[in-house]
């Protein structure tokens, strides 16, 4: 798998992200893996921290490959994600809303693991879903 960069992709996304398997963190991210999205800490240990959060607030959590694209060491992808808002998520209390979201993320991979990511996941799509502009 260490020359399939798009099997090494789904699998952090669909099995790491989406289930919350940090073995395949471990596996397939490196030590000194560098996260772009704002907010986001660097690491393994911020990259689990960033699933842990999603899994915390939110339930069902799935991701279906829409698009790929692989250019050398880098791997576009366009992922649709669905989950039902079982916990606080966005600073917003349980409320069992079901939300569906497009992810366009880029990762950049050195000897088979992930050393650098760019995550653009729809939050205004989240946030108008889940109610965050909607208070009274």
């Amino acid at each position: 798998m260490k020359n399939d960069l798009l099997a090494i992709t789904r699998k952090i996304m669909e099995d790491g992200f989406g289930n919350a398997n940090f073995q395949v963190i471990d596996q397939f991210v490196s030590d000194d893996f560098i996260e772009h999205q704002f907010g986001a800490k660097n690491g393994k240990e911020g990259l689990k921290g960033i699933i842990r959060e999603l899994h915390a607030g939110l339930s069902d959590l799935q991701y279906v490959l829409q698009k790929s694209m692989q250019d050398g060491d880098f791997v576009w992808t366009h992922y649709k994600a669905t989950a039902i808002q079982s916990g606080p998520f966005m600073h917003m209390p349980p409320s069992g809303t079901p939300i569906s979201l497009d992810i366009m993320d880029i990762g950049r991979y050195e000897n088979g693991l992930l050393v650098e990511h760019w995550g653009i996941p729809d939050r205004f799509a989240a946030m108008m879903q889940l109610g965050v502009f909607n208070k009274k």
